[in-house]
């Protein structure tokens, strides 16, 4: 008898088992074709599926995108209503999310000041989320305000690196750049990417652009210079140009800041450079000097710029 029971309850637990499974499959393909139509702007057919969607539970920030869909339909101030009725119930965590939409709402309508002031709201709320910069930088561009939109896309920039989105930190600075083609923090963020993204050839030819944009430009302090001699020179070392890597990275170090803040660094460089070259006692003559920096690392990394 109890062998019986114990078969009939794991038959039904095992019955209620596969029917969560299937529904949780059935909300993955659901959520799934809601986010194709959201994306390739079928809002009608993205619309459809929100009822549903609410009616299963289904743990999605579903407004905003409602209110997305009716603006792609034209019906901006219904999707406004929406947006600024949950601002008023303020029932959501990520409020700044409702904020971003207004924005996109309100671009939508072309009434700019209204969007750039929801986006503001939003970055006020939540400093680290990267989009509303952009969207602000997007409507600067539009507008002609070269240096508000550089201003604003610099900023996302920095969220992007600091966040290890470097194909975002190439695509913004390129963009940077195609706006104002003297703008150092774009190139430098750019060099940045490249170099985040092993692609060191590109990396030196920015770099040597931006040598040239700082040398004509008076206002730029040395440090500048330097540093930029220094990472250039690494990118040189990875793709292995020995002579122009040798040559910017022993400029680099005879300014201070350099010394100071990248000794080690360049140093150890220095000395795999020597090394290539068959300068053995140079070689050796920067490494002990890396090695009263880091006595721990110096050698380990020396052999691994050495591919050893």
């Amino acid at each position: 008898m109890k062998s019986l029971i114990y078969t009939i309850l794991l038959a039904l637990l095992i019955s209620c088992t596969d029917g969560t499974k299937s529904i949780e499959l059935e909300n993955e393909r659901l959520i799934e074709s809601f986010e194709q139509a959201y994306q390739s702007g079928q809002w009608e057919q993205a619309l459809s599926y929100i009822d549903t969607l609410r009616a299963r539970k289904v743990n999605l920030n579903i407004l905003p995108i409602e209110a997305e869909c009716y603006a792609g339909l034209g019906q901006h101030e219904k999707a406004i209503s929406l947006l600024e009725n949950e601002i008023k119930l303020d029932t959501m965590k990520n409020i700044y999310y409702v904020h971003c939409t207004l924005g996109n709402v309100y671009t939508h309508k072309s009434n700019f000041n209204k969007a750039i002031e929801h986006y503001k709201k939003s970055i006020q709320i939540r400093p680290t989320y990267a989009r509303p910069y952009i969207n602000i930088g997007d409507i600067y561009n539009h507008l002609n305000e070269k240096d508000s939109c550089v201003y604003y896309y610099l900023s996302a920039i920095k969220l992007f690196a600091e966040n290890n989105f470097f194909n975002e930190v190439v695509d913004f600075s390129q963009r940077v750049i195609s706006i104002d083609s003297l703008n150092i923090e774009g190139y430098k963020f750019l060099q940045y990417g490249f170099q985040s993204l092993d692609n060191h050839k590109d990396a030196v030819s920015v770099g040597l652009i931006l040598d040239d944009i700082i040398t004509s430009n008076d206002l730029q302090g040395r440090d500048e210079k330097h540093l930029n001699w220094l990472f250039t020179g690494i990118s040189a070392y990875k793709c292995g140009d020995i002579q122009l890597s040798h040559e910017l990275i022993y400029s680099s170090i005879q300014q201070e800041t350099v010394r100071r803040d990248y000794g080690w660094l360049a140093y150890c460089h220095l000395s795999a450079i020597q090394n290539k070259l068959g300068n053995n006692d140079l070689a050796k003559q920067y490494a002990d000097i890396a090695t009263k920096v880091d006595s721990m690392k110096t050698a380990e990394y020396i052999k691994d710029l050495l591919g050893q």
